[in-house]
């Protein structure tokens, strides 16, 4: 409660902002510039100013220094800043995007056949693109863990420090100072660096980051009465330009100029009892944070070579403010939460779905994942669950900016050069949400070499909807080889049509329980086949099966950390002909850890499909990469087969930089014990293969060209963009 009569109380007692009638001494502001990692030396010259004693009354800060300054103003010190700055991914946080660990099951299961995000939306007859190529999402959520003892409506000069963060209007290029209001949106749209992240729009004025306007916002401080100032500044001066500069490098350069030329303004109102620090930052760039130490360093090192004038002002400045300690306010956990929701899933649902528990507030990790859980489900852009008063929280649903209509883009390329290629260009349009029960219709298509075109209804229900039933439709049209040892007996040309239902449950956002229902018609038209029985055929199938499935790897084609583990049964019985029938059972882990310095992943795969041998109707395939590598996709047919394989692989690019697509160098050792009863005698083999490959994972999907060697002699050069439809 100590917080609640503070926040009280300092509106009558305290002064406005800065303007103290001085007859204490005089009031100092901070006044912090942008600069992204660069801003960690702002929190090492924070540990100086500490540590002399030096008084801060207001703080104004630009971009990342509106971060600093925000923490800073709300109470944390120095040594708890730079905690923070250690402890935080800021790759992941800076990425936006939802952690695939934290995707409902059923999430992941699509996002693996579909793999760029939402690239666009259709709305008003057109597209809608993007406003930025990253979320704030994950800043808004770190921020907000930070800041969840802070009321979404304050009036900033009633914080422990009073303070401003500094934005520009888009409508008319103006500076802003926000001084009342979310302070954790004053610091969002602060920070809201344009192309890299959509605008925010806050009351009436669309903004962004206030570099462009006011990069060392010295007149703001001013404005607020501050009498001395303490400017720290990671400006760097604009390159000579280059007349064969790109297009990217001539953007850049006319950001750089902008903010130089108001960072100049900003300078010359500084007076000679003003301080200015600026430290040496030759060692740092705007991205890294894993460097933090190091601007720790330089930021309290710059600040010491100016002791004697900070003493000074120390001497002139009237004492500091007593200052509430966050992490003590921030144990209060609102007793009930309402919805503010602008999308067309009902309210009641959102609260269900999130099941907000008191306790859960003051558990950053626990009330973490439900927000992440609902974001999913909505889909939201951002989920965000704010202090409203002493007793309630707003759980606060953003819709996407790119409407309910949204578009995915595919592209997927095979080729081991020896002529067996393929390729296919897919796309999706989801209706998403489809309804107030969050439900959502997808149509996917595919074209190229393979042809798809898919129709699925996804519907939850159940009091956190957490159950679902799914109709789908499909056809698909593609090219099969079969291979036995060098020789290849056929190529094939099939299509199918399929109709399934699943219901089913999510077992959190980690696995998934369920039933299918199945009928198809498949059709084989035979192009090359040296033996009579691999002939052409048609027949329909209808069945039903059983699936298990747990999944919270971080990533798909490169896990670090997780676990995948899937189990299935099924049974088709012929519908017309002589009535075979076919048992298929599966199980497959995946299953990553670390070892010396290296990420190593364990795979098992045992599948088995038990046909009536008079009328076989089910098989089973290999070949390609990560399914005995030395073999074309899908070429080796069978009914029974055990495969295990060893990966090691490193990540050749550095994981702590901001924006980059990850690369990585990898060995593949595989094993596969294979058997097939359709010939005679059976055939039973086992192979073993080593493949070696470099792979990039894009915003279309994983890359990946590599070769593979085989003990029988096979071999293989391929080349894979994309996966599976």
């Amino acid at each position: 409660m100590l917080w609640w009569l503070l926040m009280l109380l300092l509106p009558i007692t305290a002064y406005s902002a800065c303007d103290d009638d001085d007859t204490d001494g005089l009031d100092v502001a901070l006044v912090l510039s942008g600069g992204g990692a660069l801003a960690t030396t702002h929190i090492g010259a924070l540990k100086a100013l500490e540590d002399l004693g030096v008084p801060v009354h207001c703080v104004v800060g630009t971009s990342m220094g509106s971060v600093v300054g925000a923490l800073y103003a709300a109470g944390y010190d120095a040594q708890a800043l730079q905690q923070i700055f250690r402890d935080s991914r800021w790759p992941d946080v800076f990425a936006g995007q939802q952690s695939r660990r934290d995707e409902p099951y059923l999430r992941k299961e699509q996002d693996d056949l579909y793999f760029s995000g939402y690239v666009a939306g259709i709305a008003d007859g057109g597209l809608r693109l993007p406003g930025g190529f990253r979320s704030m999402a994950g800043l808004k959520s770190l921020y907000r863990q930070l800041l969840r003892h802070v009321p979404e409506s304050t009036d900033f000069d009633t914080l422990p420090i009073p303070y401003r963060a500094v934005a520009m209007d888009l409508s008319n290029g103006e500076a802003v100072a926000l001084g009342d209001g979310d302070l954790v949106e004053a610091m969002l749209a602060s920070m809201a660096v344009p192309g890299v992240f959509s605008p925010r729009r806050i009351g009436e004025r669309v903004l962004i980051d206030g570099g462009l306007a006011a990069q060392l916002p010295v007149s703001f401080a001013q404005a607020m009465g501050a009498d001395l100032i303490i400017a720290l500044d990671t400006t760097v001066a604009p390159p000579e330009a280059g007349a064969s500069w790109s297009v990217a490098q001539v953007s850049q350069q006319v950001i750089r100029l902008t903010v130089w030329r108001n960072w100049l303004d900003q300078q010359d109102r500084l007076s000679e009892e003003d301080v200015l620090i600026q430290p040496d930052i030759s060692g740092l760039t705007t991205s890294s944070f894993d460097r933090a130490e190091l601007g720790f360093a330089e930021g309290e090192a710059a600040a010491l070579q100016h002791r004697q004038a900070l003493l000074n002002i120390r001497r002139l400045a009237a004492p500091p403010d007593p200052r509430p300690d966050p992490g003590e306010a921030a144990e209060h956990a609102p007793a009930s939460i309402v919805v503010r929701n602008d999308s067309v899933i009902d309210d009641v649902l959102i609260e269900r779905r999130l099941g907000y528990q008191p306790e859960d507030f003051t558990n950053p990790d626990r009330i973490g994942r439900k927000l992440r859980d609902l974001a999913s489900f909505g889909p939201f852009s951002e989920t965000d669950l704010v202090l409203r008063d002493a007793d309630t929280a707003v759980l606060d649903t953003r819709s996407l900016g790119l409407g309910r209509n949204l578009l995915s883009a595919g592209l997927r390329a095979s080729n081991n050069f020896e002529g067996d290629s393929t390729y296919s260009v897919r796309g999706r349009l989801s209706r998403r949400p489809f309804g107030r029960s969050g439900s959502e219709l997808r149509i996917s298509g595919e074209v190229g070499t393979d042809l798809g075109l898919a129709v699925e209804f996804y519907q939850p229900f159940g009091t956190e909807s957490r159950f679902f039933v799914t109709p789908a439709v499909g056809y698909r049209a593609e090219e099969l080889l079969l291979d036995l040892d060098d020789v290849r007996l056929g190529v094939f040309w099939q299509q199918t049509a399929e109709g399934r239902i699943r219901l089913g449950r999510e077992l959190g956002d980690w696995g998934i329980l369920a039933v299918d229902g199945i009928v198809s018609a498949v059709e084989t038209d035979t192009r090359v086949a040296i033996l009579p029985l691999l002939g052409s055929y048609s027949d329909k199938y209808a069945g039903g099966g059983i699936h298990f499935g747990v999944d919270t790897l971080n990533r798909l084609e490169w896990p670090g950390t997780g676990l995948q583990l899937q189990a299935s049964a099924r049974r088709l019985e012929e519908l017309e002909s002589d009535g075979g029938e076919s048992d298929r059972y599966r199980l497959r882990f995946v299953k990553p850890f670390h070892l010396l310095g290296l990420d190593v992943v364990l795979r098992g795969d045992a599948h088995t499909v038990d046909n009536d041998q008079s009328n076989p109707i089910d098989f089973l395939r290999l070949g390609g990469f990560r399914r005995l590598s030395s073999f074309a996709e899908n070429s080796l047919l069978a009914d029974s087969y055990l495969l295990g394989s060893v990966e090691i692989f490193r990540r050749l690019n550095p994981s702590e930089a901001l924006i980059s697509v990850p690369m990585f160098f990898g060995i593949l050792l595989e094993y596969g014990d294979l058997e097939l009863e359709i010939l005679d005698p059976k055939l039973e083999d086992n192979y073993q293969s080593i493949a070696a490959y470099l792979g990039a994972e894009t915003a279309l999907g994983p890359f990946i060209l590599g070769t593979g060697f085989g003990r029988d002699g096979s071999a293989s050069v391929f080349m894979h963009f994309g996966r599976s439809f």
